[in-house]
């Protein structure tokens, strides 16, 4: 019986690290794959030594946590110009179904109303850096509706759904 368990609890350990999928909670102290970590505990760690968005190919949590406090700033004062100098482009914008890629800064300024909906406004205004969702496939805000990922030194937007 122990070695079995052993066995199945090797398996879910390795599915875990496979999946890649973490997410960064405060009041928890684990930083295994697939569980919670403590916000706290980040800031009184040395870099190296706890990135809970490591996964997602993010080299600094501080950074991330200035850029989304960036981001939340210029939505809440509807700052298109700042709001799209935060995204990367192309920005991928999927919509009902459909993807469209928006090319330029110029581009996602003429389609704010469409890309920067209502919903999305709310649930990034809502979001806390305490309860970010982290995979390799970056940090997603919301339920999805932005996801955010480091490309060369810069932090940014790069997919929406809307």
């Amino acid at each position: 019986m122990r070695k079995q368990t052993k066995i199945v609890l090797s398996m879910m350990i390795v599915s875990m690290m496979l999946t890649g999928q973490v997410s960064a909670y405060a009041n928890h102290s684990s930083v295994e794959a697939g569980t919670n970590i403590s916000m706290q505990r980040v800031k009184n760690t040395p870099k190296a030594a706890v990135n809970p968005y490591e996964v997602a190919g993010i080299d600094d949590p501080a950074a991330l946590h200035k850029y989304i406090g960036k981001l939340q700033q210029a939505v809440a004062k509807n700052n298109r110009k700042a709001v799209a100098a935060l995204m990367s482009y192309p920005l991928q914008v999927n919509k009902q179904g459909k993807s469209k890629l928006i090319q330029s800064k110029k581009q996602f300024m003429k389609n704010y109303d469409h890309i920067m909906t209502s919903q999305v406004k709310k649930k990034l205004l809502a979001q806390q850096l305490d309860q970010l969702f982290v995979n390799s496939e970056g940090v997603m805000i919301g339920d999805g509706e932005m996801w955010i990922s480091q490309f060369g030194k810069t932090i940014a937007v790069y997919a929406m759904n809307v």
